[in-house]
């Protein structure tokens, strides 16, 4: 759950919200439940992991809040991967020759287990 806390303190620190009672409102949630986020008592859900992903521009916030509540250590491995892959995609993509690119997406090609897990990047 510390990797949620570190999203919730970007989104202050970014200033996209004041405050978790402000990160609450712009998730339509209750304050509460962003408090038992960092407390480690609940986690989002797949509705607030999208939109908290969709306020940081950041998809694979949406990834990292799925390891959480996956079932099991199969699924929770596809998650770490899954969200790490967009990381580094994000990485690799966000920046050309030091500038922010503007019309990259990435994406991930899941390929069977024993093959691993592959990263494709194209432009618009």
């Amino acid at each position: 759950m510390a990797e949620i806390g570190k999203y919730l303190d970007e989104v202050i620190s970014t200033g996209v919200a004041k405050n978790d009672s402000d990160i609450a409102r712009k998730l339509g949630i209750k304050p509460g439940s962003v408090c038992d986020w960092r407390k480690g008592r609940s986690r989002p859900g797949p509705d607030q992991a999208a939109r908290l992903a969709k306020i940081l521009g950041k998809p694979e916030v949406a990834a990292f809040c799925m390891v959480g509540g996956a079932q099991s250590d199969e699924s929770r491995r596809v998650w770490e991967v899954i969200a790490q892959m967009l990381q580094e995609a994000e990485t690799k993509t966000a920046r050309r020759d030091g500038e922010p690119s503007e019309g990259v997406v990435a994406w991930g090609g899941i390929e069977p287990p024993t093959r691993g897990f592959s990263i494709r990047c194209s432009t618009n």
